[in-house]
Formats: structure tokens, sequence, C-alpha cells
């Protein structure tokens, strides 16, 4: 129990779907007053005097409707898939009937097309994701269209995602991207939308990733999976072994439901034949626990609890060196989010929901303490090619922890207006604490071993606030369905720290002296994201949709608090600097899509979508001073400058349901062009002699063609395959040979980022499952199953290459292998469900 209490979140409004629908005899005339109901439950409502009905609040799942009046035949809709923040809209008829328990049951399909969401949404559900090759959330996000495998979505930064469980946030603030995983037996359904954000969601430039935990109230389940790759000996393998236990389900006969899952991975990586010479077996481990506990305190009030827990220990691999592995140093993160949720329907119309909830995440790098790290570099080879003593100059304990109030009020304010409005606030306490020493090197990849390291260590402690508020208004045109929503969001970051104010004095030509006038406080940022969206029938099968929005994404607390402290270092003063007066990075999104609806099951879709992005974030490097704080090398500070622009064309055939096929076919032609490819672009061509890009270039993750496919066959009932693959073009890279590592061939080139491109690359994943036990069980305990799969990635063995050197060469001077894609991986598993 205290375990429980500890642990925390509910379903939240954004966790939780509506139905609503007309009720009418087959004459057509609406029918007041009957009785809808969810069966099961004891939730319902009754129609209006336009036959009109709505029931919110509805915790997402699947569920039976009945509908019932005297003097008609009743009514039963099976199957209403709710989906999180979804509007199911049904139409019923109903016969005229001397008999009330004569029932007309109908079969209930989700639209092909949904008109409530007018921008781009992907759904992926707990069953596919159980059925397909994949490991990670990140993985999950590279299965869907506009998304490359490694996690860039319509052109954007990898860091640009937000990332949501249960309505709530787990990102690391820090260093951006995914800050906890959890077990894939937890999830129930897997939403990615990648344009056309409503105001409920902020703080992110291109996509947001929704997650919603399994809710179990009718029936216990369990379930059990393991599953290796070593079954087959040889070199195609990682000494992988992942396994997952799941339990749900309603606590007796009380109000009580709960939900306990953990899942565990140990593997020696892709390099164990290296790795394990110097290293015992597993090398990467990592574990996730999430519990949830919901307790229905009345028909229209729930409290729920739930905690996460997640830890991963690995170590870093490069060829360079690979005869000195126990040089680089062991990493660790571990995170844990406990949360409390209430939510209370105060009428058919209306409901609240309030959450606070706390998460944390502990990273470490190296073992020991700041005092071990010797300033001293470590010893290359002859040729400067790999290392062959020593350690590398890192360390660090990182600590960020948030404090977040949430409360979200959603209301039909009018026949056809669902209003939602919310407000949250985020208390940080950020810690970092990272020695950082790395050698001087050519854009060739050659070190400079007679320089001194440059230092990129930093040690602070800031408590800074962020909140949010946002309007939205969903209007749906009662004559033909077409839908209008309107939104606007207002986000504050208060950095509450101090910078410095320097002024430049000439000392000499192209030498100044750096002085510290006084110490100014940042300023606190606001931020306005007005949002449309539009949809419209063109013809009874084809809908337009049309979307536009304007979204922000505050900077890291890396790049706001970096070396900020002007605190001395016994390694020397600090080479990059942070900016607290940052101002977040701003993208301007419009999203135009037509979808048709071949059948009730397939349709077809072309989208066209165009960003810019303003206030990017790089580095921009002063010259060499006598300052206290910058050195002879001089420092770089984040700064707000550079702009980068996408666009593309999304063509997709799917197929929601089938009698054994279903899936989707797509292909992609887009572009993506910038001034800067990340965050340290500045300084690294200050260092190497180059000019700043002064127009935009191809970014080195622009695929201009893609071709997908994810399929599902399920031939005979017990078997399932499910199929991916991925085809696209070479990706950029810079061309700009040299024959010593150290300086251009011809110096009279200019040097130009990514001016050609690697060859194509193509990848096709496979699972194979069948089951081969079944034993049913009467009342409250799930049927009973076994079954067995076979699992490959890069089934075909592809060598897809990752990168070349200036030259051309793939892996560099040392035939690197990690410029090859992960080879075949084959896995054997088992799944029991009981």
């Amino acid at each position: 129990m205290l375990l429980v209490i500890l642990f925390n979140t509910a379903d939240a409004i954004g966790n939780t779907g509506s139905i609503t629908g007309t009720v009418k005899s087959i004459e057509g005339e609406p029918l007041q007053g009957a009785s809808v109901v969810l069966i099961g439950t004891k939730i319902g409502t009754a129609t209006n005097s336009k036959g009109n009905f709505l029931i919110t609040n509805i915790v997402h799942g699947v569920y039976n409707i009945r509908i019932s009046m005297i003097g008609f035949k009743p009514v039963v809709y099976e199957n209403i898939d709710i989906r999180p923040g979804s509007i199911m809209s049904i139409s019923i008829e109903m016969q005229l009937s001397q008999l009330d328990l004569e029932e007309v049951v109908v079969e209930a399909s989700a639209p092909i097309i949904r008109r409530d969401i007018t921008g781009t949404l992907h759904n992926v559900g707990r069953e596919r994701i159980e059925n397909s090759p994949i490991s990670t959330l990140e993985e999950i996000a590279g299965l869907q269209v506009g998304v490359t495998r490694d996690g860039y979505i319509r052109g954007g930064r990898r860091k640009e995602v937000l990332y949501l469980i249960d309505g709530l946030p787990v990102n690391d603030l820090i260093s951006g991207g995914l800050g906890s995983e959890i077990p894939k037996s937890s999830i129930e359904q897997y939403s990615l939308q990648t344009g056309g954000m409503e105001a409920e969601f902020g703080d992110a430039l291109s996509g947001v990733v929704n997650i919603t935990t399994v809710t179990s109230k009718e029936k216990t389940i369990r379930s059990f999976r393991l599953k290796s790759d070593s079954f087959h000996g040889g070199t195609e393998r990682s000494n992988e072994i992942e396994g997952e236990f799941s339990l749900s389900g309603p606590l007796s006969r009380s109000k009580l439901s709960y939900l306990i899952t953990s899942s565990f991975n140990m593997s020696d990586s892709r390099w164990w034949q290296d790795m394990t010479l110097y290293f015992n077996s597993p090398i990467n481990t990592s574990a996730s626990f999430l519990s949830k506990l919901v307790y229905e305190v009345s028909e229209n009030k729930s409290l729920s609890l739930q905690g996460l827990y997640a830890l991963r220990n690995w170590r870093d691999y490069e060829f360079s060196w690979r005869f000195n592995l126990d040089g680089l140093p062991k990493r660790s993160r571990k995170s844990l989010r406990t949360a409390i949720f209430w939510n209370h329907k105060l009428s058919q119309q209306t409901q609240y929901s309030a959450s606070i909830s706390r998460y944390r995440i502990n990273s470490r790098i190296g073992e020991g303490n700041r005092e071990d790290i010797s300033p001293e570099p470590w010893q290359y080879d002859f040729l400067l090619r790999y290392v062959t003593s020593g350690s590398r100059n890192w360390w660090g304990l990182i600590d960020q922890e948030n404090y977040n109030f949430k409360l979200d009020l959603q209301s039909k304010l009018f026949e056809r207006h669902l209003f939602k409005t919310g407000a949250n606030i985020n208390f940080f306490d950020i810690n970092s604490d990272v020695v950082k020493l790395e050698p001087r090197m050519t854009y060739f990849g050659k070190p400079i071993i007679d320089q001194d390291l440059l230092n990129y260590s930093n040690r602070y402690h800031y408590k800074p606030r962020s909140g949010s508020f946002y309007i939205q208004d969903k209007i749906v045109s009662g004559f033909d369905g077409s839908t209008v929503s309107l939104g606007v969001r207002i986000d504050f970051l208060d950095p509450r720290a101090l910078r410095p104010s320097i002024e430049y004095v000439p000392i000499g030509e192209d030498e100044y002296r750096e002085d510290i006038i006084d110490l100014v406080p940042a300023e606190i940022k606001f931020s306005i994201s007005p949002r449309l969206g539009f949809s419209a029938p063109i013809t009874d099968r084809m809908i337009m949709f049309l979307s536009f929005g304007q979204y922000f994404q505050n900077p890291l607390f890396e790049q706001l608090y970096s070396g900020l402290s002007n605190v001395q270092f016994r390694f020397g003063n600090n080479v990059l600097r942070g900016n607290p007066d940052l101002e977040p990075e701003t993208t301007r999104a419009i999203e135009i899509s037509f979808r048709y609806r071949i059948n009730t099951e397939t349709s077809v879709s072309a989208i066209y979508y165009q960003k810019e992005t303003t206030n990017q974030i790089d580095t921009k490097t002063f010259l060499p001073s006598n300052s206290r704080i910058a050195g002879d090398y001089g420092f770089a500070q984040f700064v707000n400058s550079p702009l980068a622009q996408s666009s593309g064309i999304e063509f997709m055939l799917s197929r929601k349901s089938g009698d054994w096929v279903n899936g989707n076919i797509s292909y992609v032609l887009s572009k993506a062009k910038g001034l800067s490819q990340d965050e340290g672009q500045g300084l690294n061509y200050e260092q190497w002699g180059f000019e700043v890009p002064k127009q935009l270039y191809f970014m080195s993750w622009d695929q201009r063609h893609t071709f997908k496919g994810d399929i599902i066959i399920n031939p005979t009932g017990k078997l399932l395959i499910s199929l991916f693959w991925e085809l696209h073009t070479g990706r950029p890279y810079t061309f700009y040979p040299s024959d010593d590592r150290s300086a251009p061939v011809d110096i009279e080139i200019p040097f130009v980022p990514n001016n050609r491109r690697l060859p194509g690359s193509g990848v096709m994943d496979i699972q194979i499952s069948r089951e081969i036990y079944t034993s049913h069980k009467n009342g409250s305990i799930s049927e009973q199953k076994i079954r067995i799969y076979f699992a490959s990635k890069n089934i075909l063995d592809a060598k897809n290459v990752r990168w070349v050197d200036s030259s051309g060469n793939i892996g560099g001077e040392l035939s690197d292998p990690s410029a090859y894609d992960v080879g075949r991986r084959s896995f054997i598993g088992l799944i029991i469900d009981f």
C-alpha cells in the first residue's frame, strides 16, 4: 500500500473521450427522452428535444451502448472504440414495437476518417505494439508516416517532440528527448500527432506523443513475455534478453481497479565481441515499472494514483577506443514519477480534472568524485588514430526535478460547441555538476595534441518556473458535420537567473577585453500560440482538412545555465556559456489535406505541410580576450539566430480492418533546410576556421523520398504476421576531402555543408506469432493463451550506410563499422496470457 500511495496519475481529460449522437425514428423524427446507457457501467443520459445526446468523461476503451424508449425496439450498439480526446459520433434509428425486450444489435465501427481531429494523428493500439518487433517508445514513432526511423518528424530536430504518459510530460529538460521508458504491456494506446496540434499541447515544435496506459475494470488480465536473440549463436546477435510481466483488473467487488507492469532488458550491445573483452556480461541493463490504482468514488468522481520508475545502466562504444574501452566512463540514469489525479463530472455537459505530480531524473557519468578526474589528455597511437591509454575526462552528477500542478475543464456550452480550457504550472529544481574536457580536433577528425583541452565543464543550481494557460473551442456544424477548432495558448518561462552584462573594449586589432559591468536578471519570457483547425466534406466520401498553428519550445536548461556561474575550475575556463535570456524557438506550420473514403475499411489521403522555424538555438563564438571568464581561446555562448524550413507531401493508403489484412502503405516527398544542424555548430565552425553558413542548406536528416509499409496479415486467426519495410533516398553529407586529416586537398575549394548524398537505404522487419494453446475460463478471469513468435529486425541484413568521412570513405580511415546501421537481429519469444 505504501508503494501504491507513492505512485500516481489518472485518466485525465486528455485520456478520456466522448460519445455524441442523434436518436430518430425510422421516419426521421427526433426522439426526446430516449435512454442512452453504457452497458456494464452507471454512465448514461437521455436525449433532448432534438434527439441529441452527449456522454463525456468516458475512460478510453471499447464499449457497448444501449438505447431504449417505450414503444420502440431497444438498440444495442456494440464495440464502440473510445480513444483519448476523441468524440465518437453515432446515429441511431429506432423501430416501433409492442415488445420492448426485442433488441436490434448494431455492430459499431470507428469512422475511417475522423472529422473532429483537424490535424494529423497516428494511433497505434496495444495489439499492434505487441505484434511488432519494437523495444522502445521512439521505435514506435519511427513506424509512422512523416517520421524517420531515428526520430526526425517532418524535417524538425529530434529534440522537438513532447512525450506524455497519461497526459503528463516525461521529457529530459536538460539534455532533451525522452526521459523514461515504460513496459510495452502497460500501453493501451500510443498516439503521435505530427501536425495541427490543438492549444492543449505546448512546448513542442514537431510532434506530440501521448501514451495512454491500460485500465481494466471488468476482468483480471495477466501476461508474461520473454524474448532473446541468443538462441542461434553466430555473430548476428547482441546477447539480448527482454522480459515483461503485467497484471491488471478489479480488486474483488470494490470500486478499485489496478495495473502493475514491469519489464527488463539485458544485452551486450551490437559491439559485444569487443565489449566482453573488458566487461562482464550483461554490459547494458534497463528496467521499468509502472503501477496504477483507480478508485471510483462515485458515479461522477474518481481518484487515481500512478507511479513510474525507470532505470538504465550502459557503456558507450567508440571504435577509436576499442583497445582502451575501459577508459570510457560508465553511464546511468534513473527516473521516478509519482502523481495523484482527481476527476469530477459535474454534469453531462461539464467535467474537470486536477493533478499533482512529481518527476525526477538523476543521471550519472563516470564513477568516483569530481576530484578523481585528471586534466591530463588520453594517449593516441603514433598515427593519432586509436586511443591506447588514459581515460576520457568526463564525470557528472545531474539532477532535475519538476513539480507539476495541472487543471483542465471541459464543457459543452452550447449544442454544437465543445469548450476546453486549462492551466498548469511547473516548479523546477535543476542541479548539474559536470566535468567535460575534450581535445581540439580538426574538421577531418584528427586530434590537435599540442593544444590545451577544451573545457565544457559546468556547475549550476537553479530553480526556474514555467506555466501555461489555454482555451479551445471545437464547433461542429449540424448541417454537414463540418468542424472548426479555435484555440490560443499562453506560455511563460521564468529562468530566475542573473546574467553578466558585458562590455567589449577594443585593446588591439581583432582583440577585445571583456568588462563585466553588472549582473542583470534574466527576463520572464511569454509566448502566445494561436491554433486553427477546419474540416469540411467535399463529397459524401471526401473531406478536406486545414490547420494552422504557431508553436513554441523553451530552451533546454543546459542551454540557459551552462557555465553561467562564472566559477573558475581547476581545469581552466569554460569554453561554452549558457544564456538565460534565450527566446523560445518558434515554428509556424500550415497543413492542408484531402482524405477519401474508399469503403468502410479503406481510405486514401494526401497531406501537404509547410513549416518555418525561427529563433533556433546555436552557438556564437566571441573573440579571445584576457577576461576572467574566457581565457585565451575565447568562449561560445548559446544564441537565437538560425532559420529552418521544411515542407512535404504525404500520401497514404490505409486499411483499418479487414478479414485477413490491414495496415498502411505510404510515400513521402519532403525537404528539410536550415542554417544550423545543431546547437553546437557555431562553436565547431569557429574552431575549424569555417564561415558560418549564410544560405539555407539541406539538413543531414533530409530524406527526399521515403516509401513505407506497415502491414498485419492474419490468414488463419491463430497465425499473425507483422511486416514493416522502409526505403528512402540517401541523406546529405559534406564532401570536403583531405589527404592527412589536417587540411583539405585544395584550400581554394569553398566549404559547402551537405553538398553530396549517401546511397539510399532500405530495411525490412518482421514478426510471426502463432497461438499454440487456448483455454477459456468463466467469471472475471480472462482466457488463457500461449503464443510463440519469431521476430527479426533488418531481416534481409541490408548494409545501410549511416555516415562517411569528408572524403566519401565509408567508416573513414579506420573503416569504422558504426558507419553501417545494425545488421540482422533475430529473436524467439514467448507470450503467456492467463
